[in-house]
Parts: structure tokens; sequence; C-alpha cells
């Protein structure tokens, strides 16, 4: 059963279409069920009439970033995202699971942690979900997302390493401070969550990487997999309890973290530890601007960069002046703030291989702003979006740089 309050009844909207100004989906194809208004009407009659889930009812909740745009302009501050994502839920049930993805998920259950690194693949390659829309084709496009990112030789020599992350080895005892490197920067791309790993432990942090961890199930739960992202919250959820504070470099894991609460029913036993989570869970961002021992990174002298603000560190936490406080501060490089700096670049998980041709349409709109800027790098804190902005200035032919945000700094 769906629970609702005023942000996330459907009926609730009031049809005024200011969401068609922002949506960057609509911007692309203008579709009005492609918008918060003409897919709340969809959800709210296919509620209230018990309408069968059909495929096209499915396309209409898969064109939709959960970027909450539309949330920064809606009049009746409706959460049409949350809505969104509760029909996800809703009609997840009826659908078929692609064999590998159940694979898998039973590898992750029967394995723990060595089979994280696979795992974790299938987190960031959510087209496994199901047989829908030609999955083959969705392979595909994730093989060349993931092509786009890092070689398959690296990738498969890290797949088969007994520890899939660059740190010291994880820890069973308990240390004050838990570094929760995600999927990609504790395997996929280790670099750099080892940098800000070593950054962290020379700041004389007490920190240490849980061993018991596991995907932050963020990506299960956008495509409405219920049922598996709340085995990852519990199991993180008891994985973290005994840390006074979670650190993670991810905007979709601390995002996911801290939304753990919203994932669990309120009786769920695990619940009251859930919300203890959220409370102690900091993004890296936030904890870099507290810092007083950060100093810049070798760069050359005189660099011009500009900031992507990603969805789930703006949008999903409200944290968008620590970033731009800090590259600001930094006196040895030069900051440009681009145009619609915090527009999704139109990665959203499984919706840049389900929706290749919108979402690269949005991309480029993207890439566009950045040329702009003319600057040497981009900075972010997201690893879908800095797949995604390689991908596009890899495309276009420009020579600009994508950095993760803990790569310009260092300590003493």
């Amino acid at each position: 059963m769906i629970t609702q309050n005023k942000h996330t009844d459907p009926s609730k909207c009031m049809k005024c279409g200011f969401c068609m100004s922002v949506c960057p989906v609509y911007r692309v194809d203008y579709r009005e069920n492609h918008v918060a208004r003409g897919r709340n009407l969809m959800i709210r009659t296919s509620r209230e009439d018990h309408a069968n889930v059909d495929q096209s009812y499915r396309d209409v909740l898969e064109n939709c970033l959960l970027c909450r745009q539309c949330e920064t302009v809606c009049p009746a501050k409706l959460s049409s995202a949350e809505i969104t994502q509760q029909e996800r839920l809703r009609v997840f049930k009826k659908k078929k699971t692609f064999w590998l993805r159940q694979r898998l998920l039973q590898g992750l259950r029967q394995h723990g942690s060595s089979s994280s690194t696979i795992v974790r693949l299938s987190a960031i390659l959510p087209s496994m979900v199901s047989m829908d829309h030609h999955c083959l084709n969705q392979m595909k496009n994730a093989t060349m997302i993931m092509k786009n990112f890092t070689s398959w030789s690296s990738l498969l020599a890290r797949s088969l390493s007994k520890s899939t992350v660059q740190f010291p080895k994880c820890h069973q005892k308990t240390t004050h401070t838990a570094f929760f490197p995600g999927c990609v920067f504790g395997s996929l791309h280790g670099g750099i969550g080892a940098h800000i790993h070593k950054l962290l432990f020379n700041l004389k942090l007490d920190v240490s990487v849980p061993c018991e961890a596991t995907c932050c199930g963020q990506a299960f739960y956008a495509i409405g997999d219920q049922k598996n992202a709340r085995w990852m919250a519990r199991r993180n959820i008891q994985a973290l309890e005994s840390y006074d504070r979670v650190i993670s470099p991810c905007a979709t894991c601390s995002s996911g973290l801290k939304n753990y609460p919203s994932w669990l029913d309120v009786n769920d036993p695990l619940y009251p530890k859930a919300r203890q989570l959220a409370q102690k869970t900091l993004d890296f961002t936030e904890f870099l601007s507290s810092s007083d021992k950060i100093r810049p990174a070798r760069y050359k002298p005189g660099m011009k960069i500009t900031y992507h603000d990603p969805c789930h560190l703006k949008r999903y936490q409200n944290i968008y002046k620590e970033p731009r406080r800090l590259l600001a501060g930094l006196d040895w490089i030069k900051y440009i703030e681009m145009d619609n700096a915090d527009t999704c670049c139109g990665f959203g998980g499984s919706f840049a291989i389900k929706q290749s041709k919108t979402s690269r349409a949005i991309l480029n709109k993207k890439i566009e702003a950045i040329r702009k800027t003319e600057a040497d790098a981009v900075i972010t804190a997201c690893p879908g979006c800095m797949i995604n902005l390689k991908i596009g200035l890899r495309r276009h032919k420009l020579p600009i740089r994508v950095l993760h945000i803990g790569e310009l700094v260092k300590t003493d």
C-alpha cells in the first residue's frame, strides 16, 4: 500500500505546467506524459481505476530522471520525483527479472564481499533489471558507457582480485569513522576512492572501510526494486551502526544512506538505526568544507575550472554552497560558474541506457554549457555524472578533464 501525504499525492497537482519550463526530459522530447504534470495525471488515473500495468505505462515512469528539478518551481510543493518513485515500487513486482541480475544478487547473498565487484557492476548497470526494451541492446549501451569510463582489462583484473578496493584492508573492529566509498570509487575506479581515503587518514581521523558494507542500493531502489534495495539497506545499517560518523565521496551513496528511513517501514526493527545512520552520514563535500587542513593538489597554475551540481547532492541533500566555497578559495585556479550548473546531465542510471537518445540530447546541452566556460576541467562529486561527462566531452572532442572534487585537494 502506498503512503501518501500532501507532497506525494498526485491529485494535488495544480496542472499549471511550470514543470515544463525546467524538466530536462520535456525540454528535449516535448511529450506531455514525460513531464511531471502529465505523469502525475497518468499515475492518479492508474491508481484510481486499478488499470493494468502495460509497457507503455512503464515507459512513462521510466522517462523520468528523478532529478527533482520540477520541484523547484512547483507552486503546490509536490515531490513529483517521489510520486514517480513510489509508482515504480508499485509496478516493479509485475516485471520479469533478467536472469543475469538474479545470479548477481544470489552471488551477493551467498558470497558477500567476495562478489562485491560483480554485484556493484550490476548496480551501476541497471539495464540488467528486466527483459523489457530489448535487453541485449541495453547491455550494448551499458557496455559502451563502461568502455568510455575505464578499460575492460582493468575492470576484469579488479573483478578477479580478492580485494576490490585500493585502500587498506577492511576492518572487522570498529573505528570512529567509516569510509563508505561506493561502487565506483570502491572498485571500478578505486584510485579516486584510495586518494580520498588517504586524505582522511592523513587528517588523523580514526577511519576504516567496513567489511560487511555493500552496495548502497540506490540504483535498485530507483528502478523500483524495493525488496533488494531494502536488503542492502539493512545490511549497511548493521555494518555501520557502531560508527560515530560515516563519510562517502559518492553523492548517490550519501543520499541513499540518508534516505534509508524512507525505504523502511516505521515498524521495522531497524528503522530507529536507519534514522541514526542518516543523521551521522556526511557527504565528502560536507566534511571537506569544515576542514582547515586541506591544501590544493598539484595542478598547473591558473587552471580554469567549472562545477556541475549532481542532482543527488544539490536537490536531494541541499549541498551546493559548500563545494563552491572550496573551489572559490583555491587561489591557484580560476573558478567559472557555468550556465545551468544544477541541471541534470542526463545520466540517471538506467535512464542513460534505456532512453539513450534523450539522455544524449540532455548531455549535449550540458557539454555546451561547459564548453562556453573555456574551462580546463569540470568538477563534480558523483561517479555517474563523471561517467556521463567524460563520454560527452570525448564525443565532442573537447580536451577538458573531469575530476572529483576530492582530487583537487591534499593534506600537508
